[in-house]
């Protein structure tokens, strides 16, 4: 086994236990450090890969000093971490997402944002296919990157890529790029907003294409100069490539001034999904994608689970599950999409582990759109100190306790939706677990 370079990899959850097979494959030692004393695939390492040395995070000083290479798996802050060794040589610090670029043998088109980025992604997978191409979907989005180097080489890669991802990647090379939003989020791990923008625009290093959201002017300024853009509105009347239009009210999606599709044949409504739509139609034009294949899945893709996904409909009332609102913004769109719909009242449960994130920008919304709040976890207080005389507030412990709270006074016509605008691990092994068991409490309760 070549153990030439000194690599270290920090972080053993999927992401770091895939980088100990892309290095076994290659045949090059490697050990792995972690914060944990027992993290998950622990046991998995020693059963498959008993020659790789594995160590506690405060006993690893010396061999983090000695590396060459220090492989981070994203949930790992490399500021951090950095700030607390002191190497004797000259370092590589990078992630899996750089691993993969190196190996990559197709055109990829990398998708980023604080929200829709698992949405858009899918969305570009279905279309690829539709089209009659083959595509890995890959990332952020459910299995690490590396793992789909095991597989045939397809005409694509779709990357959905976070900010944690970004933070190590120096150029992705990147057929077509974009930035679907930029909203404050992981405060708790970014010294700055602007720190977290800086993280969300490498996704543009070195890429052919840019896609950008001209609806935030922050976005607009990460357009890189090197590169051909394209740009995106929800608005009626920017100018734009890929925009919306009013017609005797009715909205159309246009590409190019070019009307496409109007919003009332997609099944998905709301401004968010329409940027979703318009965004998928300027990466399917880069890449020369049939716009047949498109407007096909456009008009029949119905979503994806704990993103405003409707899950039961009794006695007049309506619950939908939104699990994967874990920040503000995400909690915004959730409110103006449901709002639409709603003939009674809006009724939210809400909150989790803030990470460190302002409610105020919520009030007003709150106030014109929503009834009562329902709120639970780590930070139900902050909550409820933002939104206190705006709404009706109740705390509760659990999600069933939740349920049944909403149940006691939810009349025909209610919408009633999961929506935390909150992370979940205080009380929760991820917001899948939490949107599944907000589910069964439904289904069970009602």
């Amino acid at each position: 086994m070549d153990t030439s370079i000194n690599t270290v990899i920090v972080g053993l959850g999927k992401t770091g236990f895939s980088c100990v097979e892309y290095f076994s494959r290659r045949d090059e030692a490697c050990r792995v450090v972690d914060s944990r004393v027992s993290p998950p695939l622990l046991k998995a390492l020693r059963n498959r890969f008993p020659e790789v040395d594995f160590q506690t995070l405060d006993h690893a000083s010396v061999i983090l000093e000695q590396a060459d290479r220090i492989v981070l798996s994203p949930g790992v802050n490399s500021h951090s971490l950095r700030q607390s060794i002191n190497p004797i040589k000259q370092q590589e610090w990078l992630g899996d997402i750089t691993l993969f670029c190196r190996e990559a043998r197709a055109p990829i088109i990398a998708i980023t944002g604080s929200n829709g980025k698992t949405t858009v992604a899918t969305l570009m997978g279905e279309v690829i296919r539709a089209s009659g191409l083959s595509v890995e979907v890959c990332g952020n989005i459910g299995e690490p990157v590396l793992n789909a180097l095991l597989r045939p080489v397809p005409d694509y890669y779709v990357l959905e890529l976070s900010s944690f991802q970004l933070e190590l990647v120096d150029s992705l090379a990147a057929e077509v790029a974009v930035v679907l939003n930029v909203d404050p989020d992981h405060m708790d791990r970014y010294e700055s907003f602007e720190d977290y923008l800086r993280a969300k625009q490498k996704i543009y290093h070195a890429c052919e294409y840019a896609v950008i959201n001209y609806d935030q002017i922050h976005c607009r300024q990460l357009a890189p100069l090197s590169a051909k853009t394209l740009s995106f509105s929800g608005f009626p009347g920017f100018p734009v490539d890929y925009g919306v239009e009013n017609q005797q009210g009715n909205i159309y999606l246009t590409g190019h001034s070019q009307v496409i599709l109007s919003t009332c044949e997609m099944f998905l409504k709301g401004v968010h999904h329409w940027k979703n739509a318009l965004v998928v139609l300027a990466l399917a034009d880069v890449l020369g994608l049939p716009r047949a294949a498109v407007v096909s899945v456009l008009k029949t893709f119905r979503g994806l689970p704990h993103r405003c996904e409707l899950i039961s409909e009794r006695r007049g009332v309506t619950w939908y599950n939104d699990s994967k609102a874990t920040n503000i913004a995400a909690t915004q769109a959730a409110i103006i999409s449901l709002s639409a719909s709603v003939s009674g009242s809006l009724i939210l449960i809400m909150g989790g582990d803030a990470k460190d994130a302002d409610f105020s920008p919520l009030v007003p919304i709150m106030k014109e759109h929503v009834s009562h709040v329902i709120t639970l976890g780590k930070d139900a207080e902050l909550i409820e100190l933002a939104m206190s005389d705006q709404v009706t507030l109740s705390r509760v412990q659990s999600l069933s306790e939740a349920v049944l709270k909403a149940l006691s006074f939810a009349e025909p016509g209610d919408v009633v939706a999961l929506s935390p605008a909150c992370a979940s691990l205080d009380m929760f092994e991820s917001y899948q677990h939490r949107g599944d068991l907000f589910r069964q409490c439904v289904s069970e309760l009602i």
